[in-house]
């Protein structure tokens, strides 16, 4: 969804407050791509004038995801809540580009639209979990079968023995033959 900015400091209105769509039917992190969904997500904008120094605008909202599991890869729905706000300074009547955020990138075109899909982009990877679970207590998959065992057991032998001591294994090993 685009903004624009330059229409909004042309128009009489000193505040204006839309709800914002994201766009992106999914995204990918780290590998992984999780869907978004629209129907439990909200996001919300405001813009306001600040007389002559420029437009400063902020918003709230929550996004909703579905993804893996990074234990057992069984589907998670989760949430992402933010807080996000910036300012564009005015000059002469227009608006002033700056060539990036603090962030190193700019969600502000030439034009003065301002491209909401790339700020929320940004919010929610800066927000994103370091690994995805279904639970704390995720137990994942047999490393030997492949059974999630949060649903049921195996009697694989998950045993791997520690190569340091592969030396002194050898040496009893050895005896017994």
């Amino acid at each position: 969804m685009e903004v624009s900015l330059k229409e909004f400091l042309d128009s009489k209105e000193d505040k204006r407050e839309i709800e914002v769509t994201f766009s992106q039917e999914s995204l990918d992190v780290s590998g992984n791509t999780c869907q978004y969904n629209d129907k439990d997500s909200s996001v919300s904008l405001q813009l306001m004038k600040e007389g002559d120094r420029g437009i400063s605008y902020s918003g709230s909202g929550r996004m909703s995801f579905t993804g893996e599991c990074s234990r057992c890869l069984e589907d998670v729905d989760f949430s992402i809540e933010f807080d996000y706000s910036g300012e564009v300074s005015v000059s002469d009547g227009r608006l002033m580009i700056p060539e990036t955020s603090d962030e190193g990138e700019s969600y502000l075109s030439s034009d003065g639209v301002l491209d909401m899909d790339a700020l929320l982009s940004g919010e929610i990877y800066l927000r994103w979990p370091m690994k995805l679970l279904c639970k704390e207590d995720c137990k994942g998959l047999c490393p030997v079968c492949g059974t999630n065992l949060n649903k049921s057991t195996c009697s694989c032998d998950t045993f791997v023995p520690d190569p340091r001591m592969a030396v002194i294994s050898d040496i009893f090993q050895g005896k017994n033959s």
